[in-house]
Order: C-alpha cells, then sequence, then structure tokens
C-alpha cells in the first residue's frame, strides 16, 4: 500500500520566518521511501529530491544532493523516525564529499 504524505512547517532564523516542505512517498514492500523537499533558507529556492531511502519498523530515511560550488556537491539525509505512537523525530545531517556527517536539524515533536 502506498502512503504518500506532506507535511509543511514555519520557522525562525535570526528573527526572519522560513516556510518549508517535505513530501514523502512510501509504497512498501521491495521499494524504498522517496521524499521531496523545498524549505525557503536550506534549498535556496529549489527542490530537492531525495532518493536511496531506507525503511525499518520505526524509521524512514532517504539521501539526496546540492551543489557547493567551487567544490563536488554535498550529501543530504533526512530521517524521520516515530519511537512511539505520539512521538516524531526528524533529522537532517549533511554529508561532505568525502563521507563525513554532521547533524544539521533534530527537532522531535509530540503529540499535543
Amino acid at each position: 500500500e502506498m502512503c504518500i504524505r506532506d507535511r509543511r512547517y514555519t520557522w525562525s532564523h535570526d528573527g526572519k520566518t522560513h516556510q518549508g516542505v517535505l513530501l514523502v512517498r512510501d509504497a512498501g514492500g521491495e521499494s524504498t521511501p522517496e521524499m521531496v523537499w523545498f524549505d525557503s533558507f536550506h534549498t535556496g529556492g529549489s527542490f530537492m529530491r531525495l532518493g536511496q531511502g531506507a525503511r525499518t519498523a520505526t524509521q524512514l530515511s532517504a539521501t539526496g544532493s546540492y551543489p557547493a560550488p567551487p567544490g563536488p556537491d554535498w550529501g543530504w539525509r533526512i530521517t524521520l523516525e516515530q519511537p512511539t505512537s505520539d512521538a516524531l523525530v526528524l533529522t537532517m545531517t549533511n554529508i561532505t564529499p568525502d563521507g563525513q556527517e554532521a547533524r544539521a536539524v533534530d527537532a522531535r515533536y509530540g503529540r499535543a
């Protein structure tokens, strides 16, 4: 069964409001999750497509890349985890061209 969800959000940095949307497609079975991400701060007005997805019982992730001139592209991984039915954890990881990873976003949400 295919599941497509979109999550729109707003956030602020240095007093400026930013908007974004994360579209997630998970068809289950042998297919891998895919995501499309747009954020007015992070993606420079472009959509980032993330593939190379992975899935566990409580987690989905997908990886994309973005240009970093004058050097090679860098990687970006988005992971969504639902450790309990009332919690959602969103992490975004920046990946250097040589494979070093650094956490860029760590957001934890709970059911109100």
